[in-house]
């Protein structure tokens, strides 16, 4: 949902400063369209309408752990955010 508030600008500073080199280049769409959609279902649709090539899924939603390939999904925790505990 950081997607939502903070730009893409301020969000590669954030990263940048954490050790991140590689910058974001776009954030998911949002598809909520009137429905309720859980995050798991709107991921799926963005990689089913766009089959990216290179990407990575870094998010607290436990509901992710109902995606069909969670490869390129680091969990987070809402409380610790992305540090060493994410890639254990």
């Amino acid at each position: 949902s950081r997607r939502l508030t903070i730009d893409i600008d301020t969000m590669n500073v954030y990263f940048k400063t954490r050790g991140v080199i590689a910058p974001i280049k776009e954030y998911m769409p949002v598809y909520h369209t009137g429905a309720w959609w859980r995050r798991v279902e709107e991921i799926e649709k963005f990689l089913a309408d766009n089959s990216p090539k290179n990407y990575l899924i870094i998010d607290d939603d436990k509901s992710l752990g109902d995606l069909k390939d969670k490869s390129d999904w680091i969990q987070t925790y809402m409380l610790i955010g992305l540090n060493s505990e994410c890639y254990e």
